[in-house]
């Protein structure tokens, strides 16, 4: 056993405690797998999430405002929970900062809409 393991009768001698190290096997079978294909793999995962939402998002655009004041926002993007909404004008922007949390509220009620915490109105 080498000393720079640790282990239940080391720990005991220390005085410390101890907690057993478990592994899972890689699915690369032992190889490192390149920096290159762990991002491309992390920023799908990443992108299948916020696609999904993005755009259940837009085509319940609609829905969410009506009409008449629909055309004049737009969500733009979804990023760390934060949905951006683009505004036509300060005064369209004053509205939706008044009808904030009605709109986070019904956004939430949507299929994967908790993941959606706060709105930016730009």
């Amino acid at each position: 056993m080498p000393l720079n393991e640790d282990n239940s009768v080391l720990s005991a001698f220390r005085e410390m405690g101890y907690t057993p190290t478990f592994s899972r096997k890689r699915g690369t079978r032992g190889n490192p797998e390149s920096l290159k294909s762990l991002t491309e793999k992390f920023l799908s995962k990443l992108r299948a999430c916020n696609s999904d939402l993005s755009t259940l998002v837009k085509s319940e655009w609609d829905a969410i405002f009506g009409g008449k004041f629909a055309g004049k926002c737009a969500p733009q993007n979804i990023r760390a929970g934060i949905l951006y909404i683009s505004a036509l004008n300060p005064s369209v922007k004053q509205e939706l900062l008044f009808n904030q949390h009605r709109i986070l509220a019904y956004l939430q009620k949507l299929e994967g809409g908790k993941a959606i915490k706060k709105l930016r109105i730009l």
